[in-house]
């Protein structure tokens, strides 16, 4: 989302010379695991990366604008960010995967998720799947072969930037607050998606970071039963 919103010259060829220049970014630490995965998938060699850690002087900077934007009014996205996106899928595995999932987080300490919860799912054919195990091509497959859904509303939930359009999907609100980046998500990718209140938010201390605990509410058990 906002990570690659100034990458979009990758996937447009009227700006091929910009790949043999170098790409400075500011981090906490080095881009390394899924995340420099990533960004090799769009082409991008891992030496033309330097990571900025001191105040630097250069002659000359390309700034790209964002092609992901929530952080202005309006909210927004561009057909360049969709064909950033649709780039990457180009790399997606070839593995078996199920149809339908529920994207579970493993060994969380923020989400907490009751046992009558996975239980319904789980009854209701869905396959659970924990996506930090999986690479990032099979990650793409696996969003990408799927026909239904079931994410807590998280980065979880962002991952669906990777489905095919129209894809069902249900979001499993967590917390009592619009998550920004899922509407737009859900716009970008046509989801033919259903949001259920299932949180209770009293233990709260800090707005998106919990802890964040799920039930079989009567919302949820509408739903499903």
């Amino acid at each position: 989302t906002d990570s690659t919103a100034r990458l979009w010259w990758v996937a447009n060829n009227k700006h091929a010379k910009l790949r043999i220049l170098p790409i400075f970014y500011i981090s906490e630490t080095p881009l390394c695991g899924n995340y420099l995965e990533f960004i090799k998938l769009l082409g991008i060699p891992e030496n033309h990366l330097h990571r900025l850690v001191d105040i630097t002087h250069f002659h000359s900077v390309y700034l790209p604008d964002v092609c992901f934007d929530n952080h202005r009014v309006s909210l927004k996205f561009s057909k360049e960010y969709v064909s950033l996106i649709n780039k990457v899928l180009n790399h997606r595995s070839k593995i078996p995967l199920p149809k339908k999932i529920f994207l579970v987080k493993k060994n969380s300490r923020r989400q907490i998720c009751s046992e009558d919860v996975y239980k319904i799912i789980t009854k209701h054919g869905y396959v659970m799947i924990h996506p930090d195990e999986l690479s990032v091509p099979d990650q793409l497959s696996l969003f990408q072969n799927a026909e239904s859904i079931i994410s807590e509303e998280s980065s979880l939930s962002h991952n669906f930037i990777f489905c095919r359009d129209g894809t069902k999907v249900v979001i499993l609100r967590k917390a009592n607050t619009i998550n920004i980046y899922q509407a737009l998500i859900n716009q970008l990718r046509k989801l033919d998606v259903a949001y259920i209140d299932c949180h209770l938010s009293i233990m709260i201390k800090q707005r998106h970071r919990g802890p964040f605990f799920l039930y079989a509410n009567k919302n949820f058990c509408e739903y499903y039963i």
